[in-house]
């Protein structure tokens, strides 16, 4: 055997020696995971054993919902979420019955809700702060109140929302989302997991709902004119000889390299970010064309402030 054997032989070994050693780590790695999860699912059942019967229910779905981390202190439960849980838009829950029967639900987000929502069950006190408004097939259920109520229409108009909110009924008295805090008020504690689901659907629709705006801030420039890209350095199209767009507020040039550019749905125009931002803080129109973009520009800084949110 020659040389070319014995260290084609060699390295051979060497790979399958490490591809064991892989295997080996991996193994011992969802054993690891395995051991957690069954210390996790002890821990939690003798939690269960100590809460009162009145708790039980909650205990119960907390558990199907993988909730492991629980502190119980009479009748309040309290709740770590775990970063990558799958219902990680919850940093802290506590629940606590309350001298009704009922129990109370105060939750502070990982994530703040961008504008206010207060949900009543119909007969309740009504909210004179908000503005009211309704959504259809909920008319009989619910009263709608937010600081922006056409923002929630938007929100609350899916499937997944509504059928949590139906399943709800009139179990749920009230509901307060502010920034990052909710509470809720729950007559059946069999509902946790519906409420739950909620504020997921809510938070999901949110940040898909504002995905017409991911192509508002544009990396390449066309031609007003014959609609051809221009090159990062090109000043005058070579298709049609009409020169590169310039910002329609500061009339400078456009750089996608050195300053975020916005193309305005209305009319297709260009202009620096900062500077659109800037004018329509203080008048409603578009610079080109006139129309009013005033419910754009409200949506599309909205949708700036979900990608600060996600980041």
């Amino acid at each position: 055997m020659n040389w070319l054997g014995i260290f084609a032989l060699i390295l051979c070994s060497i790979l399958l020696l490490v591809f064991i050693v892989l295997i080996r780590l991996r193994l011992l790695d969802r054993s690891y995971e395995k051991s957690l999860r069954s210390r996790n699912e002890s821990e939690f059942l003798g939690i269960e054993k100590q809460t009162s019967k009145s708790l039980k229910p909650i205990m119960n779905q907390l558990r199907k919902l993988e909730f492991f981390n629980v502190i119980i202190n009479k009748n309040t439960i309290r709740i770590e979420v775990e970063e990558h849980h799958k219902f990680s838009i919850f940093r802290r829950i506590r629940i606590k019955k309350n001298f009704l029967g009922s129990i109370d639900i105060n939750a502070t987000l990982s994530k703040s809700f961008p504008d206010r929502l207060i949900i009543f069950a119909r007969g309740y006190p009504m909210y004179h702060d908000l503005s009211k408004f309704t959504i259809g097939g909920l008319e009989k259920l619910y009263d709608f109140y937010s600081n922006d109520p056409s923002f929630w229409e938007v929100i609350l108009n899916n499937t997944v929302s509504q059928t949590c909110l139906m399943n709800l009924g009139l179990n749920m008295k009230q509901l307060y989302i502010t920034e990052d805090m909710i509470e809720t008020s729950l007559v059946k504690k069999t509902d946790f997991e519906n409420f739950a689901k909620l504020i997921i659907s809510l938070e999901v629709k949110i940040l898909t709902s504002h995905k017409v705006f991911e192509e508002t801030v544009i990396e390449d420039l066309v031609c007003y004119s014959c609609g051809n890209p221009f090159d990062p350095l090109e000043e005058v199209c070579e298709e049609c000889g009409a020169p590169r767009p310039r910002c329609i507020i500061c009339y400078q040039k456009l750089d996608t390299l050195e300053k975020d550019i916005v193309e305005l749905a209305c009319c297709n125009i260009y202009a620096h970010k900062e500077h659109l931002i800037q004018w329509l803080n203080t008048r409603p129109k578009c610079p080109n064309c006139q129309k009013n973009i005033q419910k754009w520009f409200n949506e599309f800084i909205r949708f700036e402030d979900l990608k600060q949110l996600s980041i």
